[in-house]
């Protein structure tokens, strides 16, 4: 008997969008256990669908094809890359109103019956439809990571995630990745039942007639960047100000908008006329609204153990990873401020393929309960509660290399933790100097070290 497990990673016209209902289970039900140090599951898990087709969705399916488990990967976009996909789309324009995270990237809207077809007439509908259904990535033209060890030009990170997909058969133009991951394809809903997971999902279909037409962001010709709190000697605006294009100029907080849509009113009594568009820039809201049932806001009915509730921070997770509830649901690099996101995410799919797979064993859900209590002791729930920084890092894996290691040891496995990053003990994610793994990772980008073109 098998079970379904579901890995998401954060960080997913045609003319026709396609719902369906994709079981991931068999008959049975689903039981969990433990045999008093460890968390057991009743059956092996066997299928594993992973959502999303960025940077940690894209590792996470590799480890779990290199465990043999059955894996389907699901990404909304067209191609993989995830938050670093770069088009020259952009998204529709988004209300000022208060939105509950649950809803605040989409509504789940599945239709009463399946399979369900509709078909999206004219261009201008089509092109809507489309944005709406993928989301264009905040990645704009000049935008550079802000790694201060290897920093690099959008484009690099975009062909390096790319040349992985290819590594791995996950890339959208590899012809055999069809059986692995489904682009264009929106989860709307995944829903847990006594047997496994059920996932409703949606794709968009391109036309015959062909693609629609790119919608190019127009140039700006000046630009008012506003600080919140910030000071004339503040350091943010001292970086922000390097960072930023001659024409800007950098203004205080916004204390208000006109109803005339072009005006602004600041902080300090300055009223801005003649502008044109307006971007947010204040951060990203968590929501997961294909798992509405571990949400807990004013949208949806409150959940005891909720993954989300005010869209600040992730929580209920062991190392950041396993939902104590039920670890058959599982995420990665949900943390802010990471030193070393990519190896994270590696550590993290990991350990969930060697779970899932029955070669490592999650402590008991008391010990779960109880180390994720420790670890937050004192954080007060909002933005700070998942931020990791260099240390936090470090600790982490430390904490994968240490669990990992010693159940590999029990099962009678190697797991060469040494590969990438030598000797634990010794490893630090902020060296001085650059890792040899970070400098080949960069050239494999180029189509060195057996990756190819992408």
């Amino acid at each position: 008997m098998q079970r379904i497990a579901l890995l998401t990673s954060l960080f997913f016209i045609g003319a026709l969008a396609a719902p369906q209902q994709l079981p991931l289970d068999r008959e049975g039900e689903a039981t969990f256990g433990s045999d008093g140090a460890h968390f057991k599951f009743s059956k092996n898990i066997e299928r594993v669908a992973v959502v999303g087709a960025g940077v940690s969705g894209l590792i996470a399916t590799g480890a779990l094809l290199d465990h043999n488990l059955t894996v389907r990967a699901f990404e909304r976009a067209p191609h993989p890359g995830g938050n670093w996909y770069y088009t020259e789309q952009t998204p529709l324009p988004a209300s000022y109103d208060d939105v509950a995270p649950s809803e605040a990237d989409f509504k789940p809207s599945p239709p009463s019956s399946f399979p369900h077809s509709e078909s999206i007439e004219g261009p201008e509908a089509v092109e809507r439809e489309w944005r709406a259904h993928w989301l264009p990535r905040a990645v704009y033209a000049g935008l550079h990571n802000n790694n201060p060890i290897v920093p690099q030009h959008h484009s690099r990170v975009q062909a390096y995630v790319r040349a992985y997909a290819s590594f791995k058969g996950l890339n959208s133009n590899d012809p055999l990745s069809s059986s692995l991951i489904s682009y264009s394809t929106r989860v709307e809903l995944a829903e847990r039942t006594p047997r496994g997971w059920t996932l409703t999902l949606r794709k968009f279909v391109p036309s015959k007639d062909g693609q629609s037409a790119n919608i190019t962001c127009p140039f700006a010709k000046t630009i008012y960047q506003s600080i919140r709190n910030a000071s004339s000697s503040d350091y943010r605006k001292d970086y922000i100000t390097g960072r930023l294009p001659r024409k800007s100029h950098v203004v205080p907080e916004v204390a208000e908008y006109f109803e005339d849509g072009s005006s602004l009113l600041l902080k300090n009594g300055t009223v801005l006329h003649g502008i044109v568009r307006v971007i947010l820039a204040t951060g990203y809201t968590r929501t997961f609204p294909f798992l509405q049932h571990l949400h807990s806001d004013d949208a949806v009915a409150s959940n005891q153990f909720p993954v989300v509730t005010d869209g600040s921070h992730v929580q209920n997770l062991y190392l950041d990873t396993f939902y104590i509830p039920d670890p058959t649901l599982a995420f990665t690099v949900q943390n802010i401020f990471i030193a070393g996101p990519f190896r994270l995410a590696e550590y993290q799919s990991t350990a969930a393929a060697k779970v899932w797979s029955g070669t490592a064993r999650l402590p008991s859900q008391s010990t779960q309960w109880s180390e994720y209590h420790a670890a937050h002791e004192g954080r007060i729930p909002g933005k700070a509660f998942n931020v990791l920084g260099p240390d936090g890092t470090n600790d982490l894996v430390r904490k994968f290399v240490g669990w990992l290691s010693n159940e590999a040891v029990e099962f009678g496995s190697v797991w060469e933790v040494q590969r990438h990053f030598g000797s634990p003990a010794e490893w630090n994610p902020l060296g001085d100097q650059v890792p040899a793994a970070d400098v080949s990772l960069w050239n494999a980008a180029e189509g060195e070290d057996g990756f190819g073109d992408y």
